[in-house]
């Protein structure tokens, strides 16, 4: 039955080439996906979960960073590499304070939202080994951090060997009194212990 003039056009004849054309334009005028910028510690977050020999992950979070984050890892990565050899599991408490003391740490190393006293305690109830990389802090938490290891580094030698035994939570609280108590948020002094 041939179709009149006056018959309408079936309704798909008419939608369809009208929203491929709709389709076309709005794929035209989207705005490219935004990539969310990185800083120092969000590089080195994306750079530890690229998979080992992963270059283009690598090359990924390198470029998801400015100038100035990259300029602070690379910075902050020198210092700590010559702190020692460690990983995350075998980390000393002088290679921790060490790391803690870089140039560009500010910047790269707090990655969570923990407190100073957050952060210890999750370090004292982490048991051994790659648990611990799990104990993270806010940027707020650092000079508390800093202080109180500097601390404990200089005056408990025997915490240097056994971090998580009774002789080191002795000397920490009797020692670096003042820095564990900021640290814990039991009392604030005007200038830490630590021997001076």
């Amino acid at each position: 039955m041939a179709r009149s003039s006056m018959d309408p056009l079936p309704v798909a004849l008419v939608v369809a080439p009208v929203a491929a054309l709709v389709a076309a334009l709005a794929a035209c005028m989207s705005t490219p996906e935004r990539v969310e910028k990185l800083d120092c510690a969000g590089m080195l977050e994306c750079l530890d979960g690229c998979a080992d020999g992963d270059a283009g992950c690598a090359e990924d979070c390198k470029e998801r960073v400015d100038d100035e984050a990259r300029a602070d890892a690379y910075l902050f990565l020198d210092c700590a590499s010559a702190c020692g050899r460690f990983t995350a599991a075998t980390v000393t408490l002088h290679e921790a304070t060490c790391i803690f003391e870089c140039d560009g740490a500010q910047a790269c190393m707090p990655t969570g939202t923990a407190s100073c006293k957050g952060y210890v305690g999750c370090l004292l109830g982490c048991g051994d080994g790659e648990a611990c990389a799990e104990c993270t802090f806010s940027a707020e938490a650092m000079d508390e951090i800093t202080a109180l290891l500097q601390c404990i580094d200089k005056e408990c030698v025997s915490c240097r060997t056994c971090f998580k035994c009774d002789v080191c939570d002795k000397c920490m609280k009797d020692k670096c009194e003042c820095e564990w108590n900021e640290c814990f948020d039991l009392e604030r002094c005007s200038s830490g212990s630590g021997g001076g």
